[in-house]
Parts: C-alpha cells; sequence; structure tokens
C-alpha cells in the first residue's frame, strides 16, 4: 500500500472521535450534515446506479493528477481512487450548516410547491475541498448531495439555490425511473433496448469516455432528422480531449468534451457508436441541429438528458412556467 492510504487510515481513525451528523427535518426530509467519517463511507458507495463499476481508467487518473509510470490494473487504480475521494471530505462548519439549511429550507418549499415526491425521505450533504473535480463542481451519489467548500466561503445564495434544485433533481431522477423516462421524452430521448450493456464502442473512443456521476446511463438515444436520409439515432457522450493527465492541466473540466454519437443497430441487437479515428464524433453540425430543437434553449448545460432537464427543474421552480412548453410538459409528469 502506498504511503496515501497508510495516511488516509489514520486520518480515518482519528476522524472516528468528531462529532456525529447532525440531524434535522425539513418537510418532511430528514437531512444529515455528515462528519468526516461518515462522508468518508458515504462517498465511495453506490448501489444506485454504480458509478465505481462504471468510470475509465482515465477518468480516475485524471482526478488523481497522476502520471503513469507503469501500467496499473483496475482495480488497484480504484482502490486508490477510493481512498483519495475519502481523504477529499470535510465536517461542515456550523456556520456553514446555518447557511445550507436556509438555501434548502427555500429549495424545499419551492419543492413542494411542485409535488411532494420531489423530495427524499433523507438527504445527505457532503462537504468536499474538490481535489477530485475542481472546485465549484456539485454533484449527487445516491441521495448525497456532494458540495464544494468553495462555494461556503463568500456564497452567491440565489445562484446555491438553483444549484441545489438542479441536485434535488438529480437524486429524483435516480429513484423514479417511470417519471425520469417521462421527462426524458419531453426532449426526444428515449432508452435504448438493453441499456448500457448494449452499447459497443470503438477502442479509440472507449478508452477516452469520462463519466458523469449524475448521467452515469447514456443508453439514451434522441432521433435526428435527416434532410436527404432516413433518421439518425444518437446517444450522449463526454469524452477526454486528451489520452492523458497532462501536468499542465490539473482541473478536470477543461479535459472534458461533449458530442453526440451516432449509433447503428446490429442485427443481435447491440448498437455500435461510430466515431473517427480520434474517437471524435463523424456527426456534422448540420446533422446535430435537430438536437437543439428538441431540447430547446434554457441551459448551455447540455451533456446530458439529466443535466437538462436539471437545470430546467431549476428554471421551473424558481420561475414558473413562463409559458414555455417544455416546463409545462415537465409540471404535469411531476404532478402525475
Amino acid at each position: 500500500m502506498r504511503l496515501f492510504g497508510f495516511l488516509f487510515i489514520l486520518t480515518f481513525l482519528v476522524a472516528s472521535c468528531q462529532s456525529p451528523v447532525v440531524e434535522e427535518m425539513h418537510a418532511g426530509c430528514e437531512l444529515l450534515f455528515l462528519d468526516s467519517l461518515q462522508a468518508a463511507k458515504e462517498i465511495v458507495k453506490d448501489d444506485a446506479e454504480h458509478f465505481f463499476e462504471a468510470i475509465s481508467m482515465l477518468d480516475m487518473k485524471i482526478q488523481l493528477k497522476f502520471i503513469a509510470q507503469r501500467q496499473h490494473q483496475r482495480e488497484t487504480l480504484l482502490q486508490e481512487y477510493r481512498f483519495y475521494l475519502q481523504d477529499d471530505v470535510r465536517a461542515f462548519t456550523e456556520p456553514e450548516q446555518v447557511l445550507l439549511r436556509e438555501v434548502l429550507g427555500e429549495a424545499f418549499r419551492l419543492c413542494l410547491n411542485l409535488s411532494p415526491a420531489l423530495l427524499p425521505d433523507t438527504l445527505r450533504l457532503i462537504k468536499t475541498p474538490g481535489k477530485h473535480y475542481g472546485a465549484s463542481v456539485f454533484y449527487t451519489r445516491e441521495r448525497s448531495i456532494i458540495i464544494p467548500q468553495s462555494d461556503l466561503l463568500e456564497p452567491d445564495r440565489s445562484e446555491l439555490l438553483r444549484v441545489m434544485l438542479h441536485e434535488l433533481f438529480h437524486i429524483y431522477s435516480r429513484y423514479h425511473p417511470k417519471q425520469r423516462q417521462d421527462l426524458y421524452e419531453l426532449i426526444g430521448f428515449r432508452p435504448l433496448p438493453g441499456g448500457r450493456a448494449a452499447l459497443r464502442f470503438p477502442a479509440n473512443l472507449e478508452e477516452l469516455l469520462l463519466t458523469n456521476p449524475d448521467g452515469i446511463n447514456v443508453a439514451y438515444a434522441i432521433r435526428l432528422p435527416h434532410p436527404t436520409r432516413s433518421e439518425i439515432q444518437a446517444i450522449p457522450l463526454i469524452r477526454s480531449r486528451y489520452p492523458a493527465f497532462n501536468p499542465a492541466i490539473r482541473e478536470f473540466f477543461p479535459y472534458l468534451q461533449f458530442d453526440l454519437y451516432p449509433i447503428r443497430q446490429k442485427s443481435d441487437g447491440t448498437f455500435v457508436v461510430l466515431s473517427r479515428s480520434d474517437g471524435s464524433s463523424t456527426l456534422s453540425e448540420e446533422e446535430k441541429q435537430g438536437f437543439y430543437e428538441q431540447i430547446g434553449d434554457n441551459t448551455d448545460y447540455i451533456i446530458h438528458p439529466d443535466e437538462i432537464l436539471a437545470d430546467n427543474f431549476a428554471l421551473l421552480a424558481m420561475e414558473g412556467v413562463r409559458g414555455d412548453v417544455l416546463l409545462k410538459g415537465m409540471r404535469r409528469v411531476l404532478n402525475e
């Protein structure tokens, strides 16, 4: 075991003396502020969507800021990555807890205006210094929201409220599969038969794939009309711009490249993902226009249908439908 792992275990043992989680009840939702011990356990657990089975070795190496000197087995690298995540959590301070109680209290009120089902029975909050994804990156895992420490220092409350609503939608979507499918269909996405296991990636693309923790399942296709031939089915993917970690680029997001990739169904029911030799999509900008027409223009964060809808949900909760067809459709589905 590397020194890093030993230091984590030592820190983990010391953390057992810390105060227990603080529990608050808001609108029937148990709100848990996890201390560093509890957070270290929760951040590496995903029985809902199996993030740790999906994440690629390149993805882990970029987050670890890891320059490969030799070949690593996936399980060895995954263990080191888990240690890294567990070391990248902290306990909330009292002022941070006060801030989040107030902001989430407002978020819960806005959610209840739409549907009581939007609130989970339990919501766990985890604070991170953000070494793995970088500053200002929020995401969810199971029923936990991972919150970057940097955004609690001098917070913009309105923006923090918007982000909390965005993340609450991800949790709702994760645990309400029927509503998720209905919502995805509002923007043209439908599940592929066989799911992720039915996708076949060319090796040059597969080794570059990155995993969005709020959009792990990429087996949702959108149909794009074509002026001269039959419509195209495409899926949203994110890949790395670079084939390895670059010490000059230490933040995660500069690596991220989103695109739509066409798929072709084979006789055995699987779907081949089509890409160029460098891993880029074969679709032209003209062929992608149907995507933009179907998802609307309420957000630029379009890397996955769940991200598109999460931004639209925050807009719906904070501003109402505003005559927007997509927002009206979302409100209808959420009320079913």
